[in-house]
């Protein structure tokens, strides 16, 4: 299944024939330039909940007003709470900020975040994952998306990070980005 950017199977492996034909069904109207209205897309999530058998987090409530920035401070999520909050990403279209700061991601998590939020219809362009878990699945999804979209951050922050793996990977993934203009790894 391609979705928006995602490759097949991209944190859908195990969902529904149903949920997969609705978001298939959704990303064809963003193909035609139709915006998804949020009702839509909170009934998405809820099913997307059941599928991963996960408790729904208000992830809605966590986006601010001029629906611009998405905010997890300090919260705990696990991996399997990120992936529908990844699956709706992409009919999440004004998000130009990400705050993910210490909530905790361990390395797949975080993996499916940054293809999530970067993904070709992103506007995402300041991301904050500080505390995250940093391993080879991390790198690699980032080195990925930067490779395809060099251009798409301007700022990240990813102080306290708990590298499973050698920052050196993380610098060699960060230069594949061209437009990056603040970098904070404290």
């Amino acid at each position: 299944m391609a979705m928006l950017g995602f490759e097949p199977g991209f944190a859908i492996a195990g969902a529904s024939e149903q949920v997969e034909k609705v978001m298939l069904k959704i990303a064809e109207l963003n193909g035609m330039g139709l915006t998804v209205p949020e009702t839509t897309v909170k009934v998405i999530y809820k099913k997307l909940c059941n599928e991963f058998m996960t408790p729904s987090i208000d992830v809605f409530k966590r986006i601010n007003n001029e629906k611009t920035q998405m905010k997890f401070e300090n919260y705990g999520l696990n991996e399997t709470q990120t992936k529908p909050i990844t699956l709706i990403m992409p009919y999440l279209q004004k998000i130009e900020k990400l705050i993910m700061k210490n909530c905790g991601l361990c390395d797949q998590a975080a993996a499916l975040l940054i293809k999530a939020s970067l993904g070709k219809q992103s506007q995402i362009h300041y991301i904050d994952l500080t505390g995250i878990e940093m391993g080879k699945a991390f790198i690699e999804s980032l080195t990925q998306v930067l490779t395809k979209r060099p251009n798409c951050l301007k700022e990240i922050i990813m102080a306290d990070l708990k590298p499973l793996v050698s920052i050196g990977y993380l610098l060699d993934a960060l230069m594949l980005c061209k437009s990056l203009q603040y970098l904070d790894l404290n």
